[in-house]
């Protein structure tokens, strides 16, 4: 276990994901970066990734899943980023 919980997470994933769309897009990766935000895309066509750099994410009103893989064992649940909902605490 560690002290790292999944809004944390959620944040440094849509930050990575959002650096590596760039990094390919700079780097004539096109499809690369084309794969990446097609997978950040939801059945609305807003970008998460796109709401998350302009700081809009407060706007996605879907419910979105997530997974946790540690050791032998898959832990998923869903979340959203409506202010008023609490994200689990998945790691205690």
């Amino acid at each position: 276990m560690n002290d790292y919980d999944l809004a944390d997470t959620i944040i440094d994933a849509m930050a990575d994901m959002s650096e590596r769309v760039v990094h390919h897009y700079d780097h004539q990766g096109l499809e690369n970066a084309w794969a990446i935000i097609s997978e950040w895309t939801l059945p609305s066509n807003d970008c998460v990734l796109t709401k998350f750099i302009t700081d809009n994410t407060h706007s996605i009103k879907e419910e979105l899943l997530y997974c946790t893989i540690e050791d032998d064992s898959i832990t998923y649940g869903t979340f959203t980023f409506e202010e008023t909902s609490e994200l689990p605490l998945d790691n205690q």
